[in-house]
C-alpha cells in the first residue's frame, strides 16, 4: 500500500468509529451493547412519540369543504400552440 491508500484507510477507520454507537444505557442503567437491544431501546420511544394510535373519526363534512363546480377543462388543454416560439413544447424520448 502507499501512503495516500494507508491515509484514506485510517481516514475511513476514524470516521467509522465516530458513527458507531458501542453502548447504551436504559432507564434501568444496564448498558446495552448488542445491536438488536440498542435498536429496540430507540425505536420504542421514538414510536410512542410518533402520535395517537387510534383513529378518532373525521369532525367536519369534506363534501362541504369541496367545490364541485370547478372548471378543470384547462387542465386538458395543450401545453403548446401550433403559432411556433409561443408556449411550451412535448417532446418525447426515444
Amino acid at each position: 500500500m502507499d501512503a495516500s491508500t494507508k491515509f484514506l484507510h485510517a481516514h475511513a477507520t476514524i470516521r467509522f468509529r465516530k458513527n458507531l454507537i458501542t453502548h447504551l444505557e436504559n432507564d434501568s442503567g444496564i448498558l446495552i451493547t448488542d445491536h438488536q437491544q440498542k435498536e429496540l431501546l430507540i425505536w420504542e420511544p421514538f414510536k410512542e412519540r410518533l402520535g395517537v394510535n387510534g383513529f378518532t373519526g373525521v369532525l367536519f363534512n369534506l363534501g362541504n369543504l369541496l367545490d364541485t363546480d370547478i372548471d378543470l377543462s384547462a387542465l386538458v388543454a395543450p401545453l403548446y400552440s401550433s403559432r411556433s416560439g409561443s408556449g411550451c413544447k412535448i417532446f418525447t424520448l426515444r
